[in-house]
């Protein structure tokens, strides 16, 4: 009788150049996700979309990388295990299945954190374009109150004026969204904007005014997450959320304006 030759568990399934291969391709898996998220850190000053569809597209290409290295690596190491010291690779496999898990663990701290701080900024974001929504409609009202109470010719002498003449009936356009605590300045009037024409002090004629020139503007900044930024509409009716250098340009031109338009009488 011809004796029966046992070999190892799973050692008659095991490929011998497919475990090898497997490690190694786990271990270049794991390194690419690796070398991703440094190209990712270098190329981070230079946005190229959304920072929360960046974050979301590198974590799940990293992810990707790094499920797949750490299934190849394990396969690997396992086949290997098995074949009790017939296969190479072991060191590899094992190297690889580190090296997946370090970027999945990479991976999950750096979406957590990111995504996080962005969330943060997306509530201020928003506040800020329903603020220029506010600023839109004071313009509009403005130029509405020419029509109707400056008779073509002069612009209201205050934002007030605009509410208490009716123009605007709703309290919260006057009040910045990002706001908590609106500051209560004019009496029980509360509002977050600034005028060219309370900065004048006197009625503004409408022959004297350039689109160009901003007309109102939140009072104070309300985004510090987003830096010192401050919604602004114009004459013309577009807004911009300008930076502070920006701000301080268009304050400039306001005050220059304002002295150079004041009634001699100081009335």
């Amino acid at each position: 009788m011809t004796a029966e030759t046992k070999h190892p568990i799973g050692a008659a399934d095991v490929n011998p150049t497919g475990a090898l291969r497997a490690a190694v391709t786990s271990l270049v898996l794991g390194l690419m996700g690796l070398l991703l998220w440094g190209v990712y850190y270098a190329a981070a000053p230079i946005p190229a979309g959304p920072a929360v569809e960046r974050v979301l597209a590198f974590s799940s290409v990293a992810t990707l990388l790094g499920v797949a290295a750490l299934f190849l690596g394990i396969t690997a190491w396992n086949r290997i295990r098995q074949s009790v010291g017939r296969l190479a690779g072991r060191d590899t496999a094992v190297a690889a299945v580190y090296v997946a898990g370090i970027l999945l663990l990479m991976t999950v701290v750096f979406t957590w954190r990111n995504l996080g701080q962005e969330l943060q900024r997306a509530r201020p974001q928003a506040n800020s374009v329903r603020s220029r929504s506010n600023l839109t409609m004071i313009a509009k009202s403005a130029h509405t109150w020419l029509s109707r109470k400056g008779h073509g010719q002069f612009y209201p002498p205050s934002l007030k004026s605009l509410f208490n003449d009716g123009v605007i009936t709703e309290r919260r356009t006057f009040v910045c969204p990002a706001d908590s605590e609106p500051r209560h300045e004019q009496g029980s009037f509360a509002c977050d904007y600034d005028s060219l024409f309370d900065r004048a002090g006197s009625r503004i004629s409408r022959q004297a005014i350039q689109p160009e020139l901003p007309l109102a503007w939140e009072n104070r900044d309300f985004y510090p997450l987003l830096g010192d930024r401050r919604s602004v509409v114009f004459f013309d009716g577009h807004t911009e959320f300008v930076t502070a250098d920006r701000f301080r340009e268009l304050m400039k031109t306001a005050d220059k304006w304002v002295e150079q338009h004041r009634p001699k009488d100081g009335r």
